[in-house]
């Protein structure tokens, strides 16, 4: 009952209609699989660091544009890499930013490195 009260809440705050809905922004793996179950969507972890200039761009530049049709109907879930060391080694992650595409909890693809928002929206939309 939780998770369908918790897709309820959500759908309800992102709007009841068909059309595209703006990513959803989360910092917690476990919440974002099970929204991206019940809601349907696609999860992009973004691993990376608070001391991290590029990881802050890539944050920077994805809030800030979430009109963008590439980021629609995404989760896109920010992992520190210092506060959450198992899941860094779970996913190999070797350097950050690092972007694993996750598509029905399965990864479908992976960006190192950030170098502007433009290439970053091609990346994704390739996974569409």
């Amino acid at each position: 009952m939780t998770r369908k009260l918790m897709a309820f809440v959500l759908a309800c705050m992102m709007g009841g209609t068909a059309f595209a809905k703006p990513p959803v922004f989360m910092s917690n793996y476990d919440s974002a699989k099970k929204v991206s179950k019940d809601l349907g969507l696609d999860i992009v972890l973004v691993f990376a660091a608070d001391w991290c200039k590029y990881c802050k761009s890539l944050k920077k530049d994805l809030s800030a544009n979430v009109d963008k049709a590439e980021l629609q109907d995404l989760i896109i879930c920010t992992i520190d890499v210092d506060k959450n060391p198992k899941m860094k080694r779970e996913y190999s992650v070797s350097s950050i930013p690092d972007s694993v595409f996750l598509s029905k909890n399965k990864v479908k693809s992976r960006r190192k490195g950030y170098n502007g928002l433009g290439n970053y929206l091609k990346w994704l939309k390739s996974n569409r």
